[in-house]
């Protein structure tokens, strides 16, 4: 059988090696805190012109890998339980397979650390409470914190029979006036502290309640 030419051999040879997708920018490691959203594309090119197919593993709760997407997209926003004071990883591995097979993974490392924001209160400080309508007042008490996923509520201040019962990010404000706290006076007033893991950041909201009969 006759030889081929030593340059025809070696096209022969690079025509038949496939080569394995790149990822194109290079996937780096992030850093982020609770509350924050991140977000980033993954893209990959293949070195012999075909198409690129992808996957993740080890995706955290909550996060997800568009794929429909182009390029594809990694979307999450952490929570309290997913960072800590000292940074908390979480690897991921994203992988770019061409139509012939070969692939290339991509480790991601993201650590997130615990957030830092302080509740704030969204409800209104003031109620009315119209005896003429219902003789109980049933209003709910809520916070923002994004960072956080349960917050503590403390009923501080206020005329008795007053109950708070706590439910993750508010709490429910109960109170039926006796006649002798009516016959009192009108206007009484409520004081609520919440706090999330952090005691330090407690903040305190005073509600007013003006009773009309």
């Amino acid at each position: 059988m006759p030889r081929l030419p030593l340059i025809a051999a070696l096209t022969l040879l690079g025509c038949s090696d496939n080569l394995a997708p790149v990822f194109e920018p290079p996937l780096a490691d992030r850093t982020l805190r609770v509350g924050e959203r991140v977000q980033f594309a993954v893209r990959a090119v293949d070195r012999d012109g075909g198409g690129v197919r992808y996957a993740a593993r080890g995706l955290p709760l909550g996060a997800t890998f568009d794929r429909d997407n182009a390029p594809p997209l990694f979307t999450w926003a952490p929570v309290a339980s997913d960072g800590a004071a000292a940074g908390r990883p979480h690897p991921i591995t994203f992988v770019a397979t061409d139509e012939d097979g070969a692939r290339t993974e991509a480790r991601v490392l993201l650590t997130v650390y615990a957030g830092n924001s302080t509740p704030s209160f969204t409800s209104p400080s003031a109620y009315p409470l119209d005896l003429r309508l219902t003789d109980t007042l049933d209003v709910l008490v809520t916070v923002r914190d994004d960072d956080s996923t349960r917050v503590h509520f403390e009923l501080v201040e206020a005329p008795a029979g007053a109950r708070l019962q706590p439910e993750a990010k508010q709490a429910r404000l109960q109170w039926s006036p006796t006649v002798d706290q009516l016959s009192r006076r009108q206007v009484y007033g409520f004081t609520v502290n919440a706090w999330d893991e952090d005691p330090a950041r407690t903040v305190t909201q005073v509600i007013t309640v003006v009773v009309h009969d």
